[in-house]
């Protein structure tokens, strides 16, 4: 991957959407962000749940009022931690604590997005990694459609449609001359595009695990937990 961000790709993070959202009055303002970190994190929390014993049929609902705790109390427990990751995995923690097995589910304060009611996929392991797996999921499948978006913004869709998959895959023999036939170019034109293609990729993933941290040490864990769990996923 590329050399570490600089110093300014860590001033924009995840802080900034909870205390935004906590800040931001109960207007659209506050929903919009309570909906982003909803759709960008209720697979790695529904992950953690499902492998802590709680039945399918609760999640949902918990995860629900746990995001919405999360925005409304977590904001002043933020400021001692540098990893959104671990930052999460805290509070979830907490908030089961506090919601057994069997208790009755806790009353969400604010609506979140339909689209957060979709089951993630069964997890393995231990809860913890089930978070953490899900949690480089996120990432990875974040980067990928931003570099989906770049590529159309461009119009280069039809390429990144016919590449992409090089992008968690090696080339098998004659691969990219076949590719090249369908797009109507060079072998040696493919073949840049596909390097060119995962470096921007490897950018992406940077940035977003960027934002996920405080200072540059903690992005180099970050990078290496992420790595770890992408490996558990083989």
């Amino acid at each position: 991957m590329p050399g570490t961000p600089s110093r300014e790709d860590f001033r924009t993070t995840r802080w900034s959407l909870i205390s935004e959202a906590q800040w931001a009055g109960a207007g659209s303002d506050r929903q919009a962000r309570l909906d982003e970190l909803c759709l960008r994190y209720w697979a790695p929390v529904s992950l953690y749940l499902g492998r802590n014993g709680y039945p399918a049929e609760t999640i949902d609902g918990l995860t629900r009022a746990f995001f919405d705790q999360l925005l409304h109390e977590g904001i002043d427990r933020a400021a001692g931690h540098r990893r959104f990751r671990t930052f999460l995995l805290g509070e979830l923690q907490q908030f089961l604590a506090r919601h057994p097995v069997d208790a009755p589910l806790p009353e969400p304060l604010l609506p979140l997005p339909a689209t957060c009611d979709a089951s993630p996929p069964a997890a393995t392991g231990t809860p913890e990694q089930a978070l953490h797996r899900g949690f480089a999921l996120e990432v990875i499948s974040h980067a990928m459609a931003r570099l989906r978006a770049e590529a159309e913004q461009a119009g280069r869709l039809r390429m990144f449609e016919q590449l992409q998959r090089y992008l968690s895959s090696e080339p098998a023999a004659d691969d990219y001359t076949a590719d090249a036939k369908v797009l109507g170019a060079r072998t040696v034109f493919v073949a840049m595009a596909v390097r060119r293609l995962r470096e921007r990729f490897r950018e992406m993933v940077d940035d977003e695990l960027a934002q996920l941290v405080s200072t540059a040490g903690e992005f180099a864990r970050e990078r290496a937990a992420l790595l770890e769990a992408l490996e558990r996923t083989a």
